[in-house]
């Protein structure tokens, strides 16, 4: 196992970049895979680890009908909306792509939707990105379809012409770009395994291709579940640390209070004494006193003297230990140790 700390933005992006050509090309032994755990931003595990037997079997084959027949209902749902950015020829065979690609996915226990509108906070309505939705094993991954540009070298009109000599800042654009018969397939998200996107090239088609998203998806979704058990054990360790972290504080609340206790009953014990070796003198003078009135009014203010310094002696009453203070956030927060950073 193997811990990084990566600080800034391009040192996570080399860290990913890395792990994925690890896995795409396989650069360790036979039988190994490398999973990545992220416990925070700015953090990543890797581990090296056996591969499991689904992740070496043979990548499912993915027929692409000629026509799109009886396709399934999240399938004709984005056909039927305006949602799908394809024009042109290439939408038919971009949804044949789409239906082909449902289809063995469905028969291997994976639904498929097409992804709605949804209203945010402030009650808009977000379009999702994607234009299929795959839910495998309960994890959502998105698939959208990019239609690619030719481009060409742009030739100035006579309008733009004019303008440039009149105005100095016109600006004529370099490149001519036109959609393509060229398409793309895209995950996006962050689950990515090996790869994110897949292309109509020079050597290769996505019909093609289709095993390999499949596999990603599949892959994805495997990252997923892991991703997601990593983070119910964090959460798990993280509320045990807490509750770990209040009981420490608990105690010190306790025992700073019982400390509090005892100094105030020192506090008061050394008071009462004071107080007996004045009330002492205080009846020694009052003898002394010869006027009746005058006598009866101080015995009168020593009787409430004596009563008082009794009450106020903690020896006079039950010694026990005292109620413990009740642990309120306030009351905890001078005694709780600082959360350790998560990035």
């Amino acid at each position: 196992m193997l811990f990084r700390s990566l600080a800034t933005d391009s040192d996570r992006t080399s860290v990913d970049a890395q792990v994925r050509a690890i896995r795409r090309f396989g650069k360790l032994p036979q039988g190994l895979q490398l999973l990545v755990e992220r416990p925070s931003w700015s953090k990543r595990v890797l581990t090296i680890a056996p591969l499991p037997g689904w992740m070496t079997a043979e990548p499912a084959r993915v027929p692409v009908s000629a026509q799109l027949r009886n396709p399934h209902p999240a399938v004709a749902a984005l056909r039927d909306s305006d949602r799908f950015p394809v024009t042109g020829s290439p939408r038919s065979r971009a949804l044949r792509l789409l239906q082909a690609l449902t289809a063995v996915a469905a028969d291997r226990g994976h639904a498929v939707s097409f992804p709605r509108s949804r209203a945010d906070q402030h009650g808009y309505q977000e379009r999702d990105p994607c234009h299929l939705r795959f839910a495998l094993h309960g994890h959502d991954i998105g698939v959208r379809v990019v239609q690619l540009s030719d481009r060409s070298e742009h030739v100035p009109t006579a309008k733009e012409l004019a303008d440039k000599q009149r105005y100095s800042w016109t600006h004529i654009p370099k490149y001519d770009y036109t959609p393509s018969a060229r398409l793309k397939f895209e995950l996006p998200g962050r689950h990515e395994y090996q790869q994110s996107s897949w292309a109509d090239g020079g050597r290769s088609c996505i019909e093609d291709k289709l095993p390999e998203i499949l596999r990603e998806l599949e892959f994805r979704a495997d990252a997923a579940e892991r991703q997601q058990r990593a983070d119910e054990e964090r959460r798990r360790r993280e509320e045990l640390e807490e509750q770990l972290r209040i009981a420490r504080a608990t105690t010190k609340l306790i025992e700073a209070h019982r400390a509090d206790v005892l100094k105030a009953q020192l506090t008061a014990w050394q008071q009462a004494r004071q107080l007996d070796d004045y009330l002492t003198a205080m009846h020694t003078r009052i003898t002394q006193i010869e006027d009746p009135e005058t006598a009866a009014a101080a015995r009168e203010w020593l009787a409430w003297a004596r009563a008082y310094t009794v009450g106020l002696d903690p020896l006079s009453g039950r010694l026990a230990m005292p109620p413990d203070p009740e642990p309120t956030h306030a009351a905890l927060a001078p005694f709780l140790e600082r959360r350790p950073s998560r990035w």
